[in-house]
């Protein structure tokens, strides 16, 4: 169960001395690239947080958050229009309906026609390659709606504070650094084993522990199947009854609330 607390980076590597590994071989930078790898090899929307960004685009792209994970709900929308971006892969984008180019508020556009502006069919679209958004516009700004690792203000990554995904993701991190030390001959075959099995094991085991809900969302998931039938008559009884269940006839012939 996901409780919105996180715990830091510090506490992860904290948690990997504890294992008994050396500070040399501990390189934060690899730490930070393995949790962001436990964390979507356990895949599960709970461990990551949505939010959005505003992208500038140079040159026709423009490089994704360092935390992205997913596109949201919502994709992708030009920030000045307020146009959603639709997703295409091609080799047209950006090319215009002519070769004449006017600017409109920092955007290059196609040519005026009639006191009109004439663009590509390809230009209010988007695609994601090689770590950038590709668009159809040359220059401007686009604001995306992403899932993403949670982040604290120093940039570092944060891991939701269960300790089945803690263990989950100490001896997710743990399991390449044993790999490199067993390969270099200054760990027994016996010590890494026993890693990689507690990542195999705790990884699963805090992958279920995010899939688990909490009393609310039980409640509303109960509700979603158990309530096929709504009150649409509440303004009958001044919303009096606001809060009561439905009542609903059973093949038992009984009512239930």
């Amino acid at each position: 169960m996901i409780t919105g607390k996180y715990v830091s980076l510090n506490y992860i590597v904290e948690r990997l001395f504890d294992l008994g590994i050396a500070p040399q071989f501990i390189d934060l930078i690899t730490v930070k690239e393995k949790i962001h790898d436990v964390l979507s090899l356990m895949a599960v929307p709970s461990l990551f947080v949505s939010t959005s960004a505003e992208i500038t685009i140079v040159d026709f792209k423009g490089a994704l958050p360092c935390n992205y994970h997913s596109l949201e709900d919502g994709g992708v929308f030009d920030s000045l229009t307020g146009t959603p971006l639709v997703y295409k892969t091609n080799v047209y984008h950006g090319l215009p309906v002519t070769t004449a180019a006017s600017t409109l508020s920092g955007y290059t556009m196609g040519a005026e026609i009639a006191g009109a502006i004439a663009v590509s069919p390809d230009y209010f679209t988007y695609e994601l390659s090689g770590g950038y958004i590709i668009t159809g516009f040359e220059t401007g700004s686009v604001v995306m709606a992403y899932t993403a690792i949670p982040l604290d203000s120093a940039g570092d990554p944060m891991v939701p504070d269960n300790e089945r995904i803690i263990r989950g993701v100490v001896f997710g991190v743990a399991e390449p650094i044993a790999a490199r030390m067993w390969m270099s001959d200054q760990l027994s075959t016996e010590k890494f084993n026993y890693i990689s099995q507690q990542a195999c094991w705790y990884m699963a085991s805090g992958q279920n522990a995010a899939h688990i809900p909490n009393l609310d969302k039980m409640q509303s998931m109960s509700n979603m199947w158990s309530d096929p039938v709504l009150n649409g008559s509440q303004h009958d009884s001044g919303f009096s009854q606001l809060h009561l269940r439905p009542r609903i006839k059973t093949h038992t012939n009984r009512y239930r609330r």
